[in-house]
């Protein structure tokens, strides 16, 4: 994002659902988060009821099969891509996401298969400057993941743009591309409805 601030929410919200993958019911509070602590989840150990925070960063991923799954000492928190691009779209930097009720495997509940509702929470609750510099990401040299005919690729850019193209053999899907820069509003727009 072209926004090189760090931002957090003005005030907690909370959106509460059903995963998809588990049946079971999680209630999300997303609240304001320091400067410089980044996104993370916080949830009680289901046996201790010792506090547990897990970072939103790659080097936590257990697993990307139907969804992504962070976990740390013993916690794991499942599907959390759609409230994470949500956070991430719109600019959040800093958040303290807490998770209820205590269990060893979380999951974010669905809502309506989209980002779209995390948006409007999110933005609803406000978004403040915390006057702090977030260091920008910046890609040097182009960067390759693949699995299969799958693939993606980061190319050095002076602006964030996102490109998406797809081919199938099924008529109805076909061969698409989709392409534009990336800003929080046309986030909210173009991004955050699709399923």
């Amino acid at each position: 994002m072209p926004n090189h601030r760090q931002c957090t929410l003005t005030q907690p919200v909370t959106l509460s659902g059903v995963g998809l993958h588990s049946g079971e019911t999680c209630q999300v509070h997303i609240c304001p988060g320091e400067i410089n602590t980044g996104i993370y989840f916080c949830c009680s150990d289901a046996t201790l009821g010792t506090p547990l925070a897990i970072p939103a960063r790659v080097d936590v991923v257990a697993q990307t099969v139907l969804s992504t799954e962070l976990a740390h000492n013993g916690q794991r928190i499942r599907t959390v891509e759609h409230l994470l691009a949500a956070l991430v779209g719109l600019g959040i930097t800093n958040a303290q996401i807490q998770l209820e009720p205590a269990r060893p495997l979380l999951e974010i509940p669905l809502l309506d298969g989209s980002a779209q509702e995390w948006v409007r929470a999110i933005v609803s609750a406000g978004i403040v400057d915390q006057g702090a510099e977030q260091p920008p990401l910046i890609i040097q040299a182009p960067l390759t993941v693949q699995a299969g005919e799958a693939f993606v690729v980061g190319l050095p850019s002076p602006e964030t743009r996102l490109t998406y193209g797809i081919d199938f053999p099924v008529a109805a899907i076909g061969e698409q591309w989709y392409s534009l820069q990336l800003t929080p509003a046309n986030f909210q727009t173009e991004i955050a409805p699709a399923r």
